[in-house]
């Protein structure tokens, strides 16, 4: 009885971490080797765009967090930002297998965080 609650001990008290923006932030921003603070700024640059993007798809997919607080998190971008860059990532990742398969992986990564 012992050992089965060693074992079932560890299953158990494995609950599901809850996940955070600045977690998928610091998943993002590792895996495209950008700042977070980049990902948080009004910067347009085309190398932060879609680290950015993705992000806030995964915070939307991720978290129970509002379009307003994603984008409170982000920069403090308007809710119109927010729905167009999950949008965007929902069909960019639809069209182009590397895009889903790069986003899969970064989901992965901040599950097991």
């Amino acid at each position: 009885m012992v050992l089965a609650k060693e074992v079932m001990g560890n299953i158990i008290s494995d609950k599901k971490k809850e996940i955070t923006i600045d977690m998928i932030t610091k998943e993002v921003a590792s895996y495209f080797s950008v700042k977070v603070s980049d990902l948080r700024s009004a910067k347009r640059v085309k190398s932060i765009m879609l680290p950015r993007q993705i992000a806030i798809f995964l915070s939307r997919k991720l978290t129970s967090n509002s379009l307003v607080s994603i984008g409170e998190k982000f920069g403090g971008k308007d809710h119109a930002t927010i729905i167009h860059s999950i949008k965007k990532i929902e069909e960019e990742t639809k069209a182009k297998k590397d895009l889903k398969e790069t986003v899969d992986k970064i989901e992965v990564r901040v599950k097991s965080t």
